[in-house]
Formats: C-alpha cells, structure tokens, sequence
C-alpha cells in the first residue's frame, strides 16, 4: 500500500502497528509517529500546543509537557517511560493525564507536576506552569526509552496505590474468609466495538468461577444484571462493592487490585493497572491480540508480573478458559 500511495498516513500507521507486533521496536516506533497524523480520534488524538516537539535533546534546566493521548490502559503503559525521563534531570516535568489517573500519577513520579487533560481549552491553565520549552506526546517517550527489550526496566511496578485505602480492602477481602481473592474482568472497549465483541461472556468462564475461589468484581461499567443472571442461574456469587467504581475511581481500583491475590482479565485497562502494580496477572489476548502483546510470547515485556493467554486465531476462548481453569485449580490447592 505504501508503494502504491507513498503518502498514505494510515497504511504508515498500520505498519507501526505490525512492526510492534512483531517486536520491531526500532523500527516500529519511527512509525508510530503516523498515529497522530490520522483523522480518526481513537488513534493518537494530541491537542495541538505552540511548544517545540522534543526531539531527544538535553533536558537540563529544561521544562517539558508530557502530553496525554489515547485511553487510560495507554496513558498507564506509556507512563512506565516518565521515570526515564525524570532521570534526564529535566528542571521541571509537567505530566498531562486523565483526572481519574492524577492521583496515583502524583504519588509515583515523585516531583512532577499533574494537568489534567481536560484542561486542553483552556490555555491559561498552561500559563501558570509558567515558561515551556518543550512538549513531547506520552506515546512517543517508547521511540526514546524503549527502542529494544533490554531498555525495559527490570522493576516489578512503577505506580504506587494508595495505602489508606489498601488497607480498607484488604480488611474486606479478610471478611470474606479463607481462600483465594482472585479479581475478574471480562470485557473491554465501549459496547459496540470490535474490542467488546472479541471478548469472552461471563457464561464462558464459569469452569473458573466454580473453582473454591472468592472472585471480587473488577469489570468496569454497568454489569449488574449480567452478575445477577449468572449467580441466579448457577449459584455463582462474584463479590461486588457498590463503592468500587472502576470506570470512575481508578485511585479505590487501584487499592482494590493491591491486596487480591491473582486478576483474571480481558485485553482492557483494568489488565495494564494491574500490571503497573505488580499484581499478579492473567490476560486473555483475542486474536488478532493488540500490538502491545506481540505474538507467540507468554509474558510482556510492559509487565513484568503478567502472563498471557493467547487465543488461537478462528477458534473461541474454551481451550483457554480449560488452560486456565486447570492451572487455577493447582494454584488454589497450593494456596
């Protein structure tokens, strides 16, 4: 496609995509700059600002923005770089991310000033971090820091949950009474989306969730009738807080994620905030999987305390949900 039209900002980006996917870091990154060159919102959306792009200069004394761009699970993957970044001694590092982000954001990155993306209309917000020399999108600090995957950081976490409200979940978890509290999520993306419909049903996974187990909700939205139908029709109770909001409050999900034993999820950002943490992981990858999760590996460069699940191409998720259920079982046992 490129051949035939040089030009073509989309299949540039298509290639960042497979190039990442099959762990051209190098290359891949150079191409990823396409993203933000794309008419389509939901591909690397940054607000357009005056400031010089940084191009990997000296930061010393310098002030740079780090502009959000994409969804939450982005905005948490590519926030592993902003250490590497605070390490480049730069006078002053101004964070842009989603509010719902700030507070777990500000506790991490000791030293670094939060803005939140909303705040893109209103300039006069900029004005009072005073002088700016540079700005650089969140997502490309990988074309700096991650170029091969010895440039990924050996740490097991890099965001820091609250203490105060780890403490309050870990009293509810001990409520509950001996066994494993293993957290789910089983879907991601906005109803209607190719995301959404690639992932597995609850029904689906119920050789899980009749383990001896405590399964604790984690799946974001309203799925209070779908929790309902599965407790009714197989006596399956998933423990549910009316205020555990994960779609709102990622700073209580956060705390809430901290003091599980193990998370089961889905491709979505309830995966990558759990992998920011440390927490043990488990991930179902759809097929295709997204770029971030490569091919054929069983684990993430991103996350060091995620293992993946990898659906087969053409097939369904019921040789995996066997896999997992399987190696679950020994784990309870162990436990």
């Amino acid at each position: 496609a490129i051949k035939l039209e040089p030009n073509s900002v989309e299949a540039s980006w298509n290639l960042s995509l497979l190039l990442l996917l099959s762990g051209d870091l190098r290359n891949g990154w150079c191409a990823y700059e396409y993203g933000k060159l794309t008419k389509r919102k939901d591909k690397r959306h940054v607000a357009p600002l005056s400031y010089p792009l940084w191009a990997g200069q000296c930061l010393e004394g310098k002030v740079i923005l780090v502009q959000a761009e994409q969804g939450v699970g982005d905005e948490i993957m590519f926030a592993s770089c902003i250490p590497d970044l605070i390490n480049l001694s730069p006078k002053q590092v101004i964070l842009e991310c989603d509010s719902r982000l700030a507070p777990i954001f500000k506790r991490s990155f000791s030293g670094v000033s939060i803005r939140y993306r909303d705040d893109n209309h209103d300039k006069s917000k900029l004005e009072e971090f005073g002088c700016i020399d540079f700005r650089v999108p969140i997502g490309d600090l990988p074309k700096f820091f991650r170029q091969d995957f010895s440039n990924f950081p050996s740490t097991s976490s890099f965001l820091i949950p609250n203490l105060n409200l780890r403490r309050q979940w870990k009293s509810r978890y001990e409520n509950l009474g001996n066994g494993m509290k293993i957290g789910l999520s089983w879907t991601g993306g906005a109803k209607g989306t190719k995301k959404r419909s690639r992932a597995p049903t609850l029904e689906q996974l119920l050789p899980i969730l009749r383990l001896d187990a405590h399964f604790i909700n984690l799946q974001y939205g309203d799925y209070a009738q779908e929790l309902k139908s599965v407790e009714v029709s197989n006596e399956i109770h998933i423990h549910d807080w009316e205020d555990a909001d994960p779609l709102n409050d990622l700073e209580n999900q956060a705390a809430q994620i901290a003091e599980l034993d193990l998370v089961i999820s889905f491709d979505n950002a309830t995966a990558q905030m759990a992998g920011s943490i440390g927490k043990k992981t488990w991930i179902l990858v759809s097929a295709p999987p997204f770029w971030m999760y490569m091919l054929d590996r069983t684990d993430s460069p991103w996350y060091s305390s995620v293992r993946l699940f990898r659906q087969v191409e053409n097939q369904g998720w019921e040789s995996i949900i066997d896999d997992i259920e399987k190696k679950l079982s020994r784990d309870i046992i162990d436990f």
